[in-house]
C-alpha cells in the first residue's frame, strides 16, 4: 500500500441536490435551499443510517476506515430552477469549503443530475468542475439520481459516476455504499477505470419509469448484468427527467471499466437495448372523472396518482382538479393533500372544531370545511423510501369537506410515505381512496396499504402527456415527440 494511505484516508462527503423543473416559473431561492440544509456538524450524525446516497457513503466510508470530513449539505424538494444568486452562493460555499478542507484524499459527492439555474444550465456539471479544479487529481466519486439529464462534462470531471437504479429509489443507500467501495479501491490502487457515457434519444414520461414495470425492469436487469461481468467495474442506467427542457434531456448509460474498449462496448450494448425497447414507455392514463368512479368500484383502498401535480417532479402540489372530481362524485370516502398556506392560516385562526370557509388550490376551489386537526407537519419517513429522513410541511390543517379529508400543507412535501397522513391522525384503513400527488415514487410507501394504483392524466407542470409540452432547448430528434426513420 502507498505510504500516504497508511493513515486513515481523509475523504470529504458533500450533498448539493436539486431536481429542477424548467416548466415552473417560480425560482428556487437560497431561502428554499436553506430550509433543507444541514450545518456541517450535523451532516454525519443525521445522514448516517438513512436510506439516502449520502447515508450510504457515510456508513460505507466508516466501514472502509475513512476519516470523513463533512463539507456541505444543501437540498430542496423538486421545484423550479434555482435563481442565479442561489446557485452562485452554493457554488461559492462549495468551493471555499473544499479548499479549506485540503488536503483531501478523495471526495464522495451526492448530486441529483437535473439541477439547473438561471445562467447555469448544467449546474451539476459546474459543481463537479469546481470540485475538480479545487482538488486537482484527487479521486471524485459521484452518485446521481437516475432521473438525471446527464451532462458529458460531469462525467469527464469525475473518476466514477453511479446512479441508483430502483424507482421508487429504495436503493439509494446501497449505491452510496458502492461509491465508498469504489473510492476505497481507487485509494488502494486496485481500481483505475475509464468512464464512458452514451446518450439515448428517448424522453420517457415519469409514470412509465417504475423499475418494477417494463421496459425498465428488463433494462435495469441488463445494467446489473453488465456490472456483474468481471471486466466491468460499474454500470448505471439513467432514466432522464422529462420536465426539464435542457440540451441533455433524455436517457443515458454510464459504464466504468479498466479497459476503455470494454467500457465503450458495454455502454453501447445497453444503449442499444434501451432504444430497442422504447415503445414500452408509452402509457394510457385515466381522466380524473374515470379514476374517481373506478376507485369507488374497486374493493379496498385505492391510490390515485395525480401525475400532473407530482410534487416529487417539482409541481407545486396545489391542483384542485381531483379534489373537485371527488366532491362532485359525493359518495367516496377519500383523503388527499393540497398546498394552500392561506387556508392553513384561516383554519388556524378559526380553531380546531370550527367551521371555516376556505379557498383551496388551482383552479381556486371555494369550500366550507370543518377543521379537524391543527398541528406541526414535521415527520420522518418509515420507508422503504428515504427511511429515517425528516420532512417538514410546516403548519398543517386537516379539513373535512363532505366525505373528503384534505391535509392542507404550508410547504408542499411529496406524499410518498404513510407517515405523512398519520401525522394528522388520518387512519387510511377507513378510506375508499387516497389521492397522491406523485407518480412512480408513491409505490414504495403505499404498496403495502393499497389494492390498486390508478394513474391519472391531470394538468400541471409534471404532465405525462409529453405531446402537450415543448422541448425547445433539447437536442433533437427525441422519441416519441419526433418522427424517426430507422
Amino acid at each position: 500500500m502507498n505510504a500516504s494511505y497508511v493513515r486513515q484516508p481523509r475523504v470529504g462527503v458533500a450533498c448539493l441536490y436539486h431536481e429542477s423543473n424548467t416548466r415552473i416559473s417560480r425560482r428556487t431561492t437560497l431561502t428554499d435551499i436553506r430550509r433543507g440544509a444541514l450545518s456541517v456538524d450535523r451532516i454525519v450524525c443525521e445522514a448516517s443510517g438513512t436510506q439516502t446516497a449520502l447515508g450510504g457513503m457515510i456508513d460505507g466510508g466508516r466501514e472502509h476506515g475513512f476519516e470523513l470530513l463533512p463539507l456541505v449539505y444543501a437540498r430542496a424538494i423538486p421545484s423550479g430552477p434555482l435563481d442565479r444568486p442561489a446557485f452562485e452562493a452554493l457554488a461559492s460555499e462549495f468551493e471555499m469549503t473544499l479548499r479549506a478542507a485540503a488536503p483531501l484524499d478523495g471526495l464522495l459527492l451526492e448530486l441529483h443530475g437535473a439541477m439547473t439555474a438561471d445562467g447555469h444550465e448544467r449546474a451539476d456539471a459546474e459543481l463537479t468542475a469546481i470540485a475538480r479544479e479545487a482538488l486537482g487529481t484527487t479521486p471524485i466519486v459521484i452518485v446521481l439520481d437516475p432521473h438525471a439529464n446527464l451532462a458529458d462534462a460531469l462525467v469527464k470531471k469525475a473518476d466514477v459516476v453511479l446512479a441508483y437504479q430502483e424507482n421508487p429509489h429504495v436503493d439509494m443507500a446501497r449505491r452510496g455504499h458502492d461509491a465508498a467501495r469504489a473510492m476505497a479501491a481507487i485509494l488502494r490502487g486496485d481500481l483505475s477505470a475509464t468512464t464512458v457515457a452514451r446518450h439515448v434519444p428517448i424522453v420517457a414520461p415519469p409514470i412509465a419509469q417504475a423499475s418494477a414495470d417494463e421496459p425498465l425492469a428488463t433494462l435495469v436487469r441488463a445494467a446489473r448484468a453488465l456490472e456483474a461481468r468481471s471486466e466491468i467495474a460499474f454500470a448505471s442506467l439513467f432514466f432522464g427527467f422529462a420536465h426539464a427542457d435542457v440540451p441533455d434531456v433524455g436517457m443515458a448509460v454510464v459504464v466504468a471499466a479498466p479497459d476503455p474498449a470494454d467500457a465503450a462496448h458495454a455502454a453501447e450494448e445497453l444503449a442499444a437495448l434501451c432504444w430497442e425497447m422504447r415503445a414500452g414507455f408509452a402509457r394510457s392514463l385515466l381522466t380524473p372523472t374515470e379514476a374517481i368512479a373506478r376507485a369507488f368500484e374497486l374493493k379496498g383502498l385505492t391510490a390515485i396518482a395525480d401525475t400532473g401535480d407530482n410534487i416529487g417532479g417539482g409541481a407545486p402540489g396545489d391542483s384542485s382538479v381531483l379534489l373537485r372530481a371527488a366532491l362532485n362524485h359525493g359518495r367516496i370516502r377519500l383523503a388527499t393533500t393540497i398546498h394552500a398556506p392561506a387556508a392553513v392560516a384561516a383554519a388556524s385562526a378559526a380553531g380546531a372544531g370550527s367551521t371555516v370557509h376556505v379557498t383551496l388550490g388551482s383552479p381556486a376551489l371555494e369550500a366550507t370545511a370543518r377543521v379537524l386537526v391543527l398541528c406541526d407537519g414535521a415527520f420522518a419517513h418509515d420507508g422503504p423510501l428515504s427511511s429515517g429522513v425528516q420532512f417538514d410541511m410546516g403548519a398543517v390543517a386537516l379539513l373535512e369537506i363532505d366525505r373528503v379529508l384534505v391535509l392542507v400543507q404550508t410547504y408542499p412535501v411529496p406524499p410518498n410515505d404513510q407517515a405523512m397522513f398519520r401525522t394528522a391522525g388520518i387512519d387510511v384503513s377507513t378510506l375508499d381512496c387516497i389521492v397522491l400527488k406523485g407518480a412512480a415514487a408513491i409505490r414504495a410507501g403505499w404498496s403495502s396499504a393499497v389494492s390498486a394504483f390508478l394513474d391519472v392524466s391531470t394538468p400541471g407542470p409534471t404532465t405525462s402527456e409529453l405531446d402537450q409540452v415543448s422541448f425547445l432547448r433539447a437536442k433533437r430528434p427525441l422519441w416519441p415527440i419526433d418522427r424517426w426513420t430507422d
